[in-house]
């Protein structure tokens, strides 16, 4: 999408990074004034050959009409399914979370890659090239991140919502007000893929995986929105670690893995105390 979609129509300089994590050190050599016209001219020749590429494959491509995908789409047998009931419906707001509930959840493996160091966490500690700058920059964050938790330099919020939901019109999904499931409160428009396969594979959307409203199954839809960086830019210049240069990239990288794997255990709702998160009947194939 970078390339064939924005890069093109975008006056300024358009990069895709592939995770948050990762955005730092993008960020960074943009600033750089010595570095930024070669890094910018570099993505930009990367993402003619992409488009060159695909623009090649398309041809070569056949695409199916979206009426003849719809009779290709894929069957989920409804029949013998019952979803789980979440334990609310709407939305629900967690303000101020407690931030020492998140420190032991924290996936560090993006955190490495930010400071490029190449392993996965916990074996990079130990790892024979770069174990001994990993354990450093850890014991680093640890320390960083018992400041920001005593003195709550910054603030973690989400918002998680349930809803009610069927399938309708074979690729969009209705979100619906209430259990009565009479009133839309949106629609989600599904795509579905329309490029030919082989007898026997489906094209599948992500609306073949949510009940169609005709089988009377009642189902719903989870949507999520977290952040744990409130508060970054004013905490910036009062909390300088490894060097003043690279103190912003540190606490923004620390943020920006900050993102839970799992609930914890407590009396406060955590996510993974909220029914609702399943797997859906999705095939290999997909």
């Amino acid at each position: 999408h970078t390339a064939l979609k924005i890069e093109q129509q975008y006056s300024g300089s358009t990069i895709h990074v592939l995770d948050a994590s990762r955005s730092v050190g993008v960020v960074g050599s943009l600033l750089n004034r010595e570095r930024h016209a070669d890094f910018v001219a570099e993505h930009h020749e990367e993402y003619v050959r992409v488009r060159e590429a695909f623009l090649d494959r398309r041809k070569k491509t056949k695409l199916l009409s979206i009426e003849e995908a719809r009779r290709r789409k894929g069957t989920v047998e409804w029949d013998d399914y019952i979803p789980p009931t979440p334990s609310f419906t709407g939305a629900e707001t967690f303000s101020k979370y407690p931030l020492d509930e998140l420190v032991d959840h924290i996936d560090w493996t993006p955190f490495f890659k930010t400071w490029e160091l190449k392993g996965k966490y916990p074996e990079i500690l130990d790892d024979s090239e770069v174990g001994e700058a990993a354990r450093s920059l850890h014991s680093d964050a640890t320390q960083l991140l018992q400041r920001i938790v005593c003195d709550k330099l910054l603030t973690a919020n989400a918002i998680i919502g349930f809803y009610p939901a069927n399938t309708i019109d074979d690729d969009d999904v209705a979100l619906y007000t209430d259990e009565s499931r009479k009133d839309v409160l949106a629609v989600i428009r599904g795509l579905r893929q329309q490029f030919e396969k082989p007898p026997g594979r489906p094209n599948w959307s992500l609306a073949d995986f949510v009940a169609p409203a005709q089988t009377h199954v009642v189902d719903y839809v989870g949507a999520f929105v977290v952040t744990a960086g409130i508060g970054l830019a004013a905490a910036s210049p009062r909390t300088p670690t490894r060097s003043t240069a690279g103190g912003a990239s540190f606490r923004s990288s620390a943020a920006a893995c900050s993102r839970t794997r799992s609930g914890k255990a407590s009396a406060r709702p955590t996510p993974s105390s909220i029914r609702g998160f399943r797997s859906s009947p999705i095939p290999a194939a997909f």
